[in-house]
């Protein structure tokens, strides 16, 4: 497994899942190497930042109306910013507005191309569609990144899970898992997603594995 990573930073392999011979048998594993830092994402003037913060809490505590009013006036200030619209996206979603938070993902993936989240966002519409391949075009360029930070690379793991599962690749999605696990190991998200990968495996073998047995 070093030994692949230092191919793949090299650039004799290719990012992303790739079939090596491991404990054994074959199987797919991860050949990325990029740096997870806890950077901030955005900086905001002070005045911005009072109303973010407002946001977040009102996120976490599912209020979507109040979210979005905070956002609103965060967004007066700054009205292009990626973050902030993703969001007010997510405001939207849990006001049941699931349409113009559609829209407004494509709105950002369209005027921020680069943006992780708007596009993870778009690949989960496409897998819980069926749309498999639209979702790994949109995808794919993020397997190149060389930095990303936690929230992003929750995001990253996330989806590309969802996506393998909605192949029937449990493999590949258990690969994704350990990756994550291996980064993060305290992420909270992580039992949901390992209760999923577990129930879509057909081996014991398999989810004891994940089980950590």
């Amino acid at each position: 497994m070093e030994a692949a990573q230092i191919a793949s930073q090299a650039g004799f392999l290719p990012s992303g899942p790739t079939r090596q011979w491991l404990e054994g048998e074959w199987r797919e594993a991860m050949t990325m190497s990029f740096e997870i830092h806890g950077e901030p994402l955005a900086q905001y003037s002070p005045r911005v930042e009072r109303w973010v913060g407002k946001a977040r809490s009102a996120l976490y505590e599912s209020d979507g109306l109040r979210a979005e009013r905070a956002l609103s006036l965060a967004l007066a200030e700054d009205p292009k910013d990626p973050s902030l619209l993703n969001n007010l996206a997510v405001a939207f979603r849990l006001q049941g507005r699931d349409e113009d938070a559609d829209a407004l993902l494509r709105r950002i993936h369209e005027d921020h191309p680069d943006y992780l989240f708007a596009r993870t966002g778009l690949a989960q519409q496409h897998i819980e569609r069926g749309e498999l391949e639209e979702a790994r075009q949109l995808l794919e360029p993020l397997l190149y990144r060389r930095r990303m930070h936690y929230s992003e690379f929750d995001s990253f793991c996330g989806v590309h899970i969802e996506l393998y599962l909605a192949e029937d690749n449990v493999d590949a999605a258990c690969t994704w898992f350990e990756m994550w696990e291996r980064v993060d190991p305290e992420n909270p998200k992580l039992e949901v997603f390992r209760r999923r990968v577990g129930k879509s495996s057909g081996s014991a073998g398999f989810r004891k594995r994940l089980l950590g047995g």
